[in-house]
């Protein structure tokens, strides 16, 4: 057996196991690292967070993950070399980070590896099916922190039939869902979805589903109308009010009116 799926699956055997999940989503505000310990396997799982930290793009990456974020006609030279480059990058900053926690890298499991989303095509009819492209190289990851690295994870959703997203939905269960109380989780990151997780008694099925634009359009307001790259607290927005006929037309967009579950992204 190859040597590393060999590792793989001493690893999945472990009672417990160190692990560095990185996540960059549709906002771009940068990577989110988290280092958490995972004991069990499966819905018996427990997860401890030991530590976390946001790499912030530069406003170079932002500038050329803008050029090819969502974008019908792109540059595919320009987006070959991100993957690869951001690869690298994040493996740099994990390195960086395990050392600061005071971690060896020979004590990490593994990586798991989000990536950053290119492009998001929910199937528009039943004769479509559903795509989605995330970029960053596991490989390239794995290869310069020489830890076993994780990654593409929606593309196995939309095999089985799944749009992809949201993804939130499968941890929410793990770790929110309760055998009396009836729960909901909203999560307001590039993209708004929440997960509703009725009790396991009740022997309800979970959902999880978007339900429309956070802080891509609230990162775009704020960098238009006010120079700053988001609005940070709320402040900007606390001082406000409702427009309720604003409101009432963008509800006007035909997405709204589409059944739950359902997926978007700033391609819409």
């Amino acid at each position: 057996m190859n040597k590393y799926l060999s590792k793989l699956c001493e690893i999945s055997k472990k009672p417990e196991r160190l692990v560095v999940g990185m996540m960059s989503g549709t906002a771009l505000d940068g990577l989110d690292v988290a280092l958490c310990k995972i004991k069990g396997h499966g819905k018996d799982s427990n997860i401890e967070d030991l530590e976390f930290d946001t790499c912030e793009y530069s406003e170079e990456q932002r500038t050329r993950l803008r050029l090819i974020q969502s974008k019908e006609l792109t540059n595919t030279q320009e987006l070959t070399m991100l993957n690869s480059e951001l690869g690298f990058w994040y493996a740099e900053k994990v390195l960086k980070l395990i050392t600061r926690w005071g971690i060896e890298t020979s004590e990490v499991d593994l990586i798991a590896s989000h990536g950053q989303t290119v492009y998001h095509a929910p199937a528009e009819s039943e004769d479509n099916i559903h795509t989605t492209l995330q970029m960053v190289d596991g490989d390239h990851i794995a290869q310069r922190s020489g830890i076993i690295t994780v990654s593409d994870f929606r593309q196995k959703h939309t095999a089985v039939g799944g749009e992809g997203a949201p993804m939130a939905g499968i941890f929410d269960e793990l770790f929110f869902r309760d055998d009396i109380q009836n729960r909901m989780l909203l999560n307001l990151g590039g993209i708004a979805n929440f997960s509703w997780l009725p009790s396991r008694n009740s022997g309800a099925n979970i959902l999880a589903t978007d339900t429309g634009p956070a802080n891509t359009l609230i990162n775009e307001a704020m960098q238009t109308y006010f120079h700053m790259p988001y609005d940070e607290g709320g402040k900007v927005a606390a001082t406000g009010n409702i427009h309720s006929e604003l409101v009432k037309y963008v509800l006007l967009e035909p997405y709204f009116r589409k059944s739950f579950p359902k997926t978007t992204g700033q391609e819409d």
